[in-house]
């Protein structure tokens, strides 16, 4: 983990938060589809190990390369932060679709489909907010990343 990047290209992740947002409100909507959280669950723990072992973040890279769009960078560790908690919202939201907990299933999908649509329509990162609230109280040390003084 000490090769994660010290940047990320914000279109990309914008685009990524758009592809989950998408993913859970179909979820929602049609709860059949249910086996594609089992699938983004996957896709947020690669993101977090490396943004390139994610395929959506690489579709979305390849993508944009060949638009010629010019990459916006943004810095990785608060974007880190905010998918180590979209990894345990979608870990939680999988683990209450297998147990048939179907108002977790819905708290945690609605919870995922906040920050998502925060991230990609508007640009706002709640979980990087959230990551730098901690740095100023104390929490966590802005010299180790994401990783907790305790």
């Amino acid at each position: 983990m000490d090769n994660y990047p010290i940047k990320v290209d914000a279109c990309v992740v914008q685009a990524v938060a758009v592809t989950t947002f998408v993913i859970n409100y179909s979820i929602l909507l049609r709860p059949n589809w249910s086996w594609l959280m089992y699938l983004l669950t996957a896709d947020f723990l690669m993101r977090y190990i490396h943004p390139k072992y994610s395929p959506i973040a690489q579709f979305f890279k390849i993508l944009r390369r060949s638009t010629d769009q010019q990459p916006r960078y943004h810095f990785a560790p608060p974007k880190r932060f905010a998918v180590l908690i979209g990894l345990t919202l979608t870990f939680l939201a999988s683990l209450s679709i297998l147990l048939s907990l179907v108002v977790m299933r819905y708290i945690f999908i609605s919870m995922i489909i906040t920050a998502s649509f925060f991230q990609g329509f508007l640009g706002y990162c709640i979980g990087c907010e959230l990551y730098n609230w901690l740095i100023q109280i104390g929490i966590i040390r802005s010299s180790e990343g994401i990783s907790p003084t305790l």
